[in-house]
């Protein structure tokens, strides 16, 4: 499997209808970036740190996400495995968690599909937890952000914990490729039509995730697919309002994070004013010391909860 989903953030606006998969690195070199990363959300994972640590090391982190935009590929590997040493303070640590990331690459989770869509091909993973069995089931739409791919919810952000949450909670998990969805949002409507063909759904419970360029997606989908849509949540990114005073738009959850310095707070919070200013119910949170990509492992759990409990 070549590691193409690593680092996430929002690209300049002339990807925003990108129609193919944007170049970077040969594949040796992103399986080796991919496992770096990979290692920094084992580490974190298993030795949760005290907060001068974690903004410290999301400040780290995000510096070697600028740098895998800026090219400097080789920088970025040697910057994540030195901050994976650093975390995980145990020298033996290091080889279980490299193992456990080679078998994340190598045997990746959910089935892989692609949706045939006149404004070209969706490639999508769909993770169906064995305990759904044939009923119909909540669906979240995850998105990743920019750099990533298709199977970064499910493999990366917070060591794939998304699998394990909908093992334990019930729901589907469908993770498309973001800049896919991002042509036209009646990708939407047949992203969900090509799932419930391959079995039931229930379309009451349709919930989006979103993270970065992802997130600004989610908002926008929100937006221009609303009837289709029970909640969403936006993870260190949002966009423009576009929807008129009094459209009946879903509750909506943007997620900022303290040290972010790709998609700052600030921004956040003026989309969020917006958002409130034609009356759409959307609340914000902000997570101390919580960088750009770090943050998704760190509030998943949250925002599913969020997703999935009904506002009273």
């Amino acid at each position: 499997m070549k590691a193409r989903w690593l680092l996430a953030l929002p690209l300049a606006t002339t990807l925003v209808h990108a129609q193919a998969r944007p170049a970077g690195p040969d594949s040796l070199t992103r399986r080796a970036m991919a496992l770096a990363y990979l290692r920094i959300e084992l580490a974190v994972r298993d030795r949760p740190l005290a907060a001068d640590r974690m903004a410290e090391t999301n400040q780290t982190f995000d510096r070697a996400t600028l740098a895998f935009f800026g090219g400097r590929y080789q920088q970025v590997i040697g910057t994540l495995d030195s901050l994976g040493t650093v975390i995980e303070a145990d020298p033996a640590v290091g080889p279980r968690h490299r193992d456990e990331a080679l078998r994340a690459l190598d045997r990746p989770s959910g089935e892989r599909r692609v949706l045939s869509s006149p404004d070209g091909e969706v490639p999508y993973r769909l993770y169906r937890p064995q305990s759904i069995g044939n009923r119909p089931a909540p669906v979240v739409v995850a998105l990743h952000g920019a750099g990533a791919d298709e199977t970064a919810f499910l493999e990366a952000y917070g060591a794939g914990r998304i699998r394990r949450l909908a093992d334990s909670l019930g729901f589907i998990v469908v993770s498309p490729f973001t800049n896919a969805m991002m042509r036209t949002s009646t990708n939407l409507p047949r992203l969900l039509d090509d799932v419930a063909a391959h079995g039931p759904i229930d379309r009451a419970r349709v919930y989006l995730l979103g993270h970065s360029l992802g997130g600004g997606t989610a908002w926008r989908l929100a937006q221009d697919q609303a009837s289709l849509v029970a909640a969403v949540v936006c993870l260190a990114g949002a966009g423009a309002v576009s929807a008129t005073a009094g459209a009946t738009l879903p509750r909506t959850l943007v997620v900022g994070a303290s040290v972010d310095p790709v998609v700052p707070p600030a921004r956040l919070k003026i989309a969020v004013d917006q958002a409130h200013a034609i009356g759409w119910p959307v609340d914000y949170r902000e997570l101390p010391n919580q960088g750009h990509t770090l943050m998704v492992g760190a509030f998943l759990d949250q925002a599913v909860a969020w997703l999935l409990t009904p506002k009273p």
